[in-house]
Order: C-alpha cells, then structure tokens, then sequence
C-alpha cells in the first residue's frame, strides 16, 4: 500500500468534511494514484451529488479518470461538469478535451471545444495536442492556422510537434513561415526542443545550410542535438558539414 493511501486510511474520520477529502484526492493525483482517486471519489464524494462536484476540483478527478482510462466514468464525469460549472470556467472544458485525447475520441473532443463559450491558449494547444497524439497531422495543422489567426500562441512544444508533422507530411512552405513566427515571437531562444525540431525540419527538407544556421544559434547543445544534426548531414551526404560538426563536437 502506498505510504499516503495508509496514512490516509488510518487516519480518515467519517465526519471528515468535503474540503478536506478533497484535498486527499489532489494529494493522490499528484503522486500518481489515478485508480485510488477515482475510488475515494466513488466512495467519499460521487454520493452526494454536484455538491460535491465543485469546479475546483473536477480537473483532478477528470486527470485521474483520463490516467486510469475510465472512459464510462469519464462520460458521467462530463455530464456532471456541464451541470456544476459556468461556461466562464475554461479549464474544466480543456481537461475534457485532454480527456478524450487520451481516450482517443477525437470527435467528441472536437465537440467539447467547438461548445467552450470562452477559449484561452490551452485551449488551443490541448486541441492541437489532440490531433497530434491521435494522427491528425492535417486538422492539427489547420487548427494552427486557426489559433494564430485568432490571436493565440501556442507553447514551444506544441509547434516543436507542427514542424514535424510539416516535414512528415512535406509541408516545406509552412513549416519556413513558423520558422519566421517563433524568430519573431523570440520562442526558438527559449527552447532547445523547439530549435532541434527545427534542425530536423530543415534536414528533411534537404537544406543542410539552414539546418546548420538554427543548429549555431542554439545556446544550450547536448550530445543528442550533436548527434541528430551530424546524423542528418550524413543522411543528406553533406560529409563536409558531417566532419566539420564533429570535429566541433
């Protein structure tokens, strides 16, 4: 048994009150114990209702539930939320859209974000992300376009994962004008995930010269940027490039 679940158990009053069950349940999230959580909530809080069910909360037991697959009890969960929070409360919407990305249910997190009556960036990325983690290059692609135009940013992770799937699915020219949107927005100094994502971008596209350019400007290599770029000038036969990066090295 997991050191919390026992001091918990222990230690559980039944007249323990709602915040501080509450409290237990983000104290299980955050170590890792979905399937516990999802329990204690059956068992302490589902009983009593929306009551029970306040929006600060649900996000917790909609993480555990996506963790732990629970897709029936992930569906009454929706219902629920839709019923105890207010249309203002964007981040409970966002989980149910990282919910079905982990369930795999891409419609139904398409739904949930074509309802939000107010959208922020996670809203954006956690769509975005959806595509992604299911294969929706395209729709995930279309949805950036669609972020930016409508005056959002997404996180350098999330464009890392765009400029990939342009270089998966041959979109060169798209992926040279986000090139020139995170230069603008100063992202590509921030994050070495994104630079490299870049570097291969570049690599893929056969255009060594540029690939090397973003390589230089990155602040902080490590041995696996190292190798990914000499890799990908031995893939392009760049072997002047090759031996000058690892001499460099």
């Amino acid at each position: 048994m997991h050191p919390l679940i026992r001091r918990f158990s222990s230690t559980i009053d039944p007249t323990l009150s709602i915040p501080a069950i509450h409290c237990k349940i983000r104290d299980y999230v955050s170590e890792g114990l979905y399937n516990e959580t999802l329990e204690l909530y059956k068992e302490e809080l589902h009983p009593l209702g929306l009551y029970a069910t306040t929006s600060i909360f649900i996000p917790s037991i909609i993480k555990a539930c996506s963790h732990a697959q629970s897709y029936h009890f992930g569906l009454q969960l929706h219902c629920m939320a839709l019923k105890a929070v207010s249309d203002s409360e964007a981040i409970i919407f966002n989980f149910l859209v990282s919910m079905y990305a982990k369930f795999s249910i891409t419609e139904a997190a398409r739904q949930v974000f074509d309802t939000m009556p107010h959208r922020d960036t996670i809203s954006w990325n956690s769509m975005i992300n959806c595509y992604l983690q299911n294969g929706y290059c395209r729709d995930a692609l279309k949805m950036f376009k669609e972020m930016y135009l409508c005056g959002f940013a997404p996180k350098p992770e999330i464009i890392a994962a765009i400029v990939s799937a342009c270089a998966r699915k041959g979109k060169f020219r798209l992926g040279r004008q986000i090139h020139g949107l995170v230069i603008v927005d100063g992202m590509i100094k921030e994050s070495v995930f994104l630079s490299m994502a870049l570097v291969d971008f570049y690599l893929r596209c056969h255009d060594s010269l540029v690939a090397l350019r973003v390589f230089e400007g990155m602040e902080n290599k490590n041995e696996v940027s190292w190798t990914a770029m000499i890799s990908g000038c031995t893939a392009n036969q760049n072997y002047d490039m090759e031996i000058n990066c690892f001499q460099a090295m």
